[in-house]
């Protein structure tokens, strides 16, 4: 990653040297700097993520982007799934799974250092509920659509070189499938009331930050109201997941120039 400032003091990131303008590169290296991940408050491997990936989104069409499905019988399909801007798997798609699902042995190669130390969620599946850990991804891309900053679950049952597309990415767009033609076809969210900051309607972010806060102040009251140790260290990992979450939301927000009063849903920030 290279972090960078402009004539007005701005920092801004990004992932590539090409994208800083020209002025700020030749002759002049001391307005930059390389980093080897990407800018956060709290570490990668309690917060559960890689923190290496992009933090933005690809702007698509109003028409939407095109991606082929792989028909896999019984009506379901898989599409080719990029992680991180490196890693390839095929994935079925799966509307009904709340996160995307991968298998735990392809944790080390999103980053992800030590998968039995990441925070834990009940997840129901056909053998009944059971502990999955939860990371997140630093950027899904799907054909031209990438989603930064998406969250994952690691379920043993999944296919090694396979998983679930659900809704941690889905939920980034409008969608359709044409089973003719065999397309997924993704298109923008819709502005609806309030406007739009950096491609995604007002609420996207409202709905995101009471979510990640909701999660944040929910294991922080767990953490702090018991005795157990194994428990207040579950919640503990568990608050350093959604502070992580908070800080990535912010860092986009502060890209699309979302005001502030959009971004403290339960007054976290005034206490």
């Amino acid at each position: 990653m290279y972090k960078w400032k402009d004539d007005a003091g701005k920092t801004h990131y990004t992932d590539s040297l090409s994208k800083i303008p020209a002025k700020y590169r030749k002759g002049n290296q001391r307005k930059f700097k390389t980093m080897r991940s990407a800018p956060s408050n709290s570490s990668g491997s309690s917060g559960g993520s890689s923190r290496r990936g992009a933090g933005f989104s690809i702007a698509i069409p109003k028409k939407g982007v095109e991606v082929p499905l792989i028909p896999m019988g019984n009506g379901n399909f898989a599409v080719q799934v990029t992680f991180n801007g490196s890693t390839t798997l095929r994935l079925m798609l799966d509307t009904g799974a709340s996160m995307v699902v991968l298998h735990p042995s392809i944790a080390s190669q999103l980053g992800i250092r030590n998968i039995n130390k990441q925070p834990k969620i009940v997840v129901n599946t056909a053998g009944g509920k059971e502990l999955n850990a939860i990371g997140v991804l630093d950027s899904v891309k799907v054909g031209r659509a990438i989603v930064p900053d998406v969250e994952a679950t690691f379920n043993s049952h999944m296919d090694p070189n396979g998983g679930l597309l659900g809704m941690t990415f889905m939920n980034d767009f409008r969608f359709e499938i044409d089973r003719q033609l065999n397309l997924l076809i993704l298109k923008p969210l819709r502005e609806g009331v309030g406007g739009s900051y950096g491609g995604r309607p007002l609420p996207w972010w409202t709905e995101k930050y009471k979510r990640y806060f909701s999660g944040l102040n929910r294991a922080s009251y767990y953490r702090n109201h018991t005795n157990n140790r194994k428990v207040k260290s579950e919640q503990q990992k568990m608050a350093k997941y959604y502070k992580d979450l908070v800080n990535r939301l912010d860092r986009r927000a502060n890209s699309a120039k979302l005001p502030t009063q959009y971004r403290d849903p339960f007054s976290n920030r005034s206490q």
